[in-house]
């Protein structure tokens, strides 16, 4: 059923048609324009390790770190059987992902309000920069996206046209997203609590979706129960910060135009432009819809939820246990997306201005991307490279961590053998790892901590090391220093050290 207020022409669907695939086109090139010209960060590299491993280590590693479903890794894995293990081929699932969430936004919009709506939220959603950065990350949240977005519409649909055929399609996609990451499941939330306050309209949806999640959630639950029973039980989520008053506003200040840091200008300024489209938007919503049409209240309802609920059930249940980072609530980016892109149903020329500003808002955003080196992922390509330029046999190679361990062996292709210098929370003495080597190598990661940001790139050196049992080695070797090279998230040193 289509609320918009006109009935469509075939001039009118043969243009909307090519404003669509030129939208989706704009924003597959930018997706995959320079897909490989970062290094992969440790989340990356991860993914391509595990998808890489034998089954035995693959489940092993996915039950200890416990944080993600395993269907992202097990698509990965078999795309990489065909493709090979390079960055573009690892990123490219990702574009695919992303590229083909804008048609399914566009359909969203056109079956919420009109086609005006849908392709004003297809420009949004393929210039935005959040969705761009994920787009090209070889992780699972743009797939969280997409199937967020095709879950979103065969639920709509539900709610229109009760049957099997949309219950099975809503049914595949929750499934599916079930396996890609946990957070999917409260968007099953956003579904049911729509459905009770809009209950007496949609008393007959709710078998239909109930049997539908019932369905959805039988794939997942061999899943559950091995991480439910594996040994330990804890998720690798230590890392993420508590959470603040502020960081509701700066989410979605991030997710529409990447402005994240407090200390920007630029972000309260996007904070103040997305409350105020959003506000003009639900206005021209109204107006557009008629004051007593009985279409405005599911529509705002729905997406409000969609935006609203995931953003504050997170926060709540983190005032315990810390759990908010932007990049999960992807999951949300269309209803904001959505909410944004209702300022193109204003009167014509304002609805255009209003459409443009946000559109140039988010080519920013973009732009900093490209330009800014706080955008910068770790470089572990140029940290393999300087090490292998300069390393003799009988060198010592220690990298810091697991995590660096798994980064750095991406791209690592030198005759040495690194070492790792810790694991989990036991450090070892860099004397049980040097041996009689003069020289020897150290190769840090930055601390990433992030609940807005998207790359830990800021500078740091052996100085910041807090670590007490590395700390007083560096500090005690100091003179000894003979190179240090600063990569973005990554620190390399050498030290030359006396004869013994």
């Amino acid at each position: 059923m289509n609320y918009g207020p006109h009935r469509p022409t075939v001039n009118h669907l043969t243009r909307t048609k090519w404003h669509t695939t030129a939208i989706v086109f704009v924003g597959f090139s930018l997706q995959v324009w320079g897909l490989a010209r970062q290094s992969l960060w440790f989340d990356e590299a991860f993914s391509a390790t595990v998808a890489g491993v034998g089954w035995p280590v693959f489940w092993t590693a996915l039950l200890v770190d416990g944080v993600h479903p395993p269907g992202y890794y097990l698509l990965l894995r078999g795309w990489l059987a065909l493709t090979g293990p390079g960055e573009f081929a690892l990123r490219f699932p990702s574009v695919a992902a992303a590229t083909v969430s804008i048609p399914l936004i566009f359909q969203i919009g056109r079956q919420l309000h009109s086609r005006r709506l849908g392709l004003a939220a297809a420009a949004l959603l393929a210039v935005n920069p959040f969705a761009w950065w994920y787009a090209q990350e070889a992780r699972m949240y743009s797939l969280l996206l997409c199937l967020t977005l095709f879950s979103g519409y065969a639920f709509w649909q539900l709610t229109r046209r009760p049957g099997p055929k949309w219950t099975a399609l809503l049914a595949g996609a929750s499934a599916a997203g079930f396996l890609i990451h946990y957070f999917l499941l409260a968007f099953s939330l956003v579904q049911f609590v729509y459905l009770l306050v809009t209950l007496k309209a949609n008393h007959r949806v709710l078998r239909w979706w109930a049997a539908s999640q019932a369905a959805a959630i039988v794939p997942f639950l061999p899943w559950a129960w091995a991480v439910a029973r594996r040994e330990g039980g804890g998720f690798g989520i230590n890392w993420i910060p508590p959470v603040t008053v502020a960081d509701l506003p700066l989410t979605l200040a991030n997710l529409a135009f990447a402005a994240h840091r407090p200390d920007w200008p630029v972000t309260w300024a996007s904070v103040l432009l997305v409350g105020g489209a959003v506000a003009l938007g639900v206005s021209a919503v109204r107006r557009s819809f008629g004051a007593q049409s009985k279409a405005t209240g599911p529509f705002l309802w729905w997406v409000g939820l969609w935006l609203a609920l995931p953003l504050l059930l997170v926060w709540f249940f983190s005032l315990r246990q810390p759990l908010y980072v932007d990049r999960y609530f992807i999951l949300s980016l269309p209803a904001l997306l959505l909410l944004l892109a209702c300022v193109r149903l204003l009167p014509k020329r304002r609805g255009n201005l209003a459409l443009s500003i946000l559109l140039l808002a988010s080519g920013a955003g973009l732009l900093r991307m490209h330009i800014e080196p706080e955008f910068t992922k770790e470089d572990w390509r140029a940290a393999a490279r300087t090490v292998q330029a300069a390393e003799q046999p009988g060198d010592a190679l220690i990298v810091r961590s697991v995590q660096s361990s798994i980064a750095f062996g991406y791209y690592y292709r030198g005759v040495l053998t690194p070492q790792t210098g810790s694991v989990n929370e036991q450090t070892f003495p860099p004397e049980s790892l040097i041996g009689d080597s003069r020289r020897v190598w150290l190769v840090y990661r930055r601390p990433f901590r992030p609940t807005h940001a998207f790359a830990g790139s800021a500078p740091f050196s052996w100085r910041d090391v807090d670590d007490p049992v590395l700390g007083p080695w560096l500090n005690a070797h100091r003179n000894y220093l003979a190179d240090e090279i600063t990569l973005p998230g990554v620190y390399v040193t050498r030290y030359q050290l006396p004869a013994r």
